[in-house]
């Protein structure tokens, strides 16, 4: 995995907040958020990310409006503190993918290879959100 790391802190920093829903039906999301999680657990020790959460959670209004009738989704969120938008949002996406590389390892069983691809290449998809916010104080650069 390549996470992009930005050495130069500055005053103009962001906070760069992504978010994107995976629905999974017949996966066991409890175990799939468990191992992301934890992966996204050692960057966020590492200090590439300023925080970062994967759990299970009730579908939003917009899986139901695309006729996803399951009873829970993936949600996976990472922040990034970063110079600009696209360097914090480069570093949030690798994050995440990495995160759905690590499931081969960590979850065996739950997703065949070509079930493993195809959730790396949606990480950029329309369901992602992404929004951004003046650095917080108290918050360290990442």
């Amino acid at each position: 995995m390549s996470v992009v790391r930005d050495p130069k802190p500055g005053p103009r920093d962001v906070l760069v907040v992504t978010r994107q829903d995976y629905a999974l039906p017949g996966k066991d999301l409890q175990r799939i958020a468990t191992a992301i999680h934890e992966h996204l657990t050692v960057l966020v020790t590492r200090g590439i990310l300023t925080h970062a959460a994967a759990h299970p959670r009730p579908p939003r209004e917009r899986h139901r409006r695309t006729g996803f009738r399951g009873g829970t989704v993936l949600t996976v969120q990472v922040e990034v503190t970063a110079r600009n938008t696209t360097i914090g949002l480069a570093t949030a996406l690798a994050a995440i993918r990495g995160g759905f590389d690590a499931l081969a390892v960590t979850a065996p069983g739950q997703f065949t290879p070509a079930e493993l691809a195809h959730l790396v290449t949606v990480t950029v998809g329309d369901d992602v959100d992404v929004t951004t916010h003046p650095r917080l104080p108290g918050r360290a650069r990442r």
